[in-house]
């Protein structure tokens, strides 16, 4: 009996279920505690704030189930946020070339990541590791408080919304279905699968192992520049700590959502639902006014909590 109710939970875990029958419970819970929750303006809030987050968290898991992991996602949204913002500078058409730089760079970003780790054979952790340090130092020596800004018509758009709904967040939802139908009906991303599964049986499947690696940190460098997109677009100037922690929050939500760090499992729809409870979580304690300095300490335990009670297990490379 034990051991069907061990299946059925395993099973619940890896359809994604039950990351999201516990967001349902978290907004139930918040809308019996706080009546400023269900406001259309919070609910509009809450999910632009989210997109960022589901974006990043959508592309780490591009990463992940190729058994790697990107360190670097943080230090990428502070440099295309201060880029961003400076060199448009409140000017539509510079703010096009903007966007057209920045996502050559996280195209540069990804590829080098993986040239680096399939090259020389080394652990993805060190390599983006030292990544980070390099575009957060990138980030600093051109602004250190943050410069120009960004165009008001491109806020205004991001600040939009069709009811609750803001335009952003549809465009996101529109990505993550792209990104669905790549890891599961391409031949790129079952070899993702395939790699990250068992990497020795895909080379002698005749996959490559290196081709399929490279294009995984390209995507998740790409969601993540959409994500500082976003992010910057919503502060209207970007700043060198634009995006701290997020690469902790990415990983922790898709370990959240029932991918393994060992590669080769796990699903968008399940990994975004990690990322919607740790935006939840984040509203519900700033509505229900709990101080501050209490604030890093319960969504600390909180955090520890979800990892520990959705998923099985935490494989290392």
């Amino acid at each position: 009996m034990s051991m069907n109710l061990e299946t059925r939970i395993g099973k619940l875990k890896d359809d994604g279920q039950a990351i999201w029958l516990t967001v349902i419970l978290l907004i139930v819970i918040a809308i019996l505690k706080t009546d400023s929750f269900a406001t259309s303006r919070n609910l509009t809030n809450v999910l632009g704030q989210y997109t960022s987050l589901m974006l990043v968290t959508a592309g780490m898991l591009a990463v992940v189930v190729t058994g790697h992991i990107d360190l670097s996602v943080a230090s990428q949204v502070r440099l295309v946020a201060v880029l961003m913002s400076g060199v448009a500078d409140g000017n539509n058409i510079k703010f096009i070339f903007a966007l057209v730089l920045v996502t050559v760079i996280a195209c540069f970003v990804g590829f080098m990541n993986s040239l680096i780790i399939n090259t020389f054979n080394i652990d993805a952790f060190i390599v983006t590791l030292g990544m980070s340090i390099i575009l957060e130092g990138a980030a600093y020596a051109y602004t250190e408080k943050g410069e120009g800004s960004i165009p008001m018509s491109v806020s205004d758009f991001v600040y939009g919304s069709v009811g609750p709904l803001p335009y952003v967040f549809m465009i996101g939802i529109g990505m993550l279905v792209f990104l669905s139908q790549l890891l599961s009906h391409s031949r790129t991303g079952l070899w993702m699968y395939a790699v990250g599964g068992d990497s020795a049986m895909a080379r002698r499947s005749g996959i490559d192992i290196y081709r399929t690696v490279t294009k995984s940190f390209i995507v998740c460098s790409l969601f993540t520049m959409i994500a500082a997109v976003v992010q910057v677009s919503r502060q209207g100037i970007g700043a060198p700590s634009t995006g701290s922690g997020v690469e902790l929050l990415a990983i922790t939500a898709v370990v959240m959502g029932g991918a393994t760090l060992g590669g080769g499992k796990g699903k968008v729809s399940a990994v975004v639902g990690g990322a919607m409870l740790l935006t939840l979580i984040n509203n519900v304690l700033n509505l229900t006014g709990i101080s501050q300095y209490w604030q890093t300490f319960v969504r600390g335990l909180i955090v520890v909590a979800g990892v520990g009670l959705f998923s099985r297990r935490l494989l290392k490379r």
